[in-house]
């Protein structure tokens, strides 16, 4: 639930190339838009927090069983999503198809009631 207390920013980093100014979040934002160590170490001389973070970055990647952690654990959440995903796309067809047999249920009674024939009914609903 949304309130007044809480503000939702969103930062685009294509536009991040042409960004000037002097601001500590454009450090942040460059150092999540950075691929390279070095221009995160640059990032990190004038930003005591990006420094922080940079050196947890380094940690994290200079261990190797806590990057592959890392890694596995990456893997693990886009693999739940994909079944997560999966599944509710299973059930939208299943309740699709669960939902065109109601309706032609609804129908056929409908039409039995107006005196058609099976015969009739099944034409009519495309069955025969």
């Amino acid at each position: 639930m949304f309130s007044d207390i809480a503000t939702i920013h969103v930062f685009e980093l294509t536009k991040l190339a042409g960004a000037v100014g002097d601001e500590p979040i454009l450090d942040w934002l460059k150092f999540l838009d950075c691929d390279e160590v070095k221009s995160m170490e640059a990032i990190a001389e004038k930003n005591e927090g990006v420094r922080n973070a940079v050196a947890k970055y380094k940690a994290l990647t200079a261990d190797e069983n806590a990057r592959i952690l890392a890694q596995l654990r990456e893997k693990d959440r886009r693999l739940e999503k994909g079944r997560l995903d999966y599944a509710r796309d299973q059930g939208v067809a299943k309740g699709r198809v669960e939902g065109r047999a109601e309706r032609d249920a609804e129908i056929a009674r409908h039409m039995a009631d107006m005196g058609k024939t099976e015969a009739e009914i099944a034409e009519i609903l495309g069955k025969v």
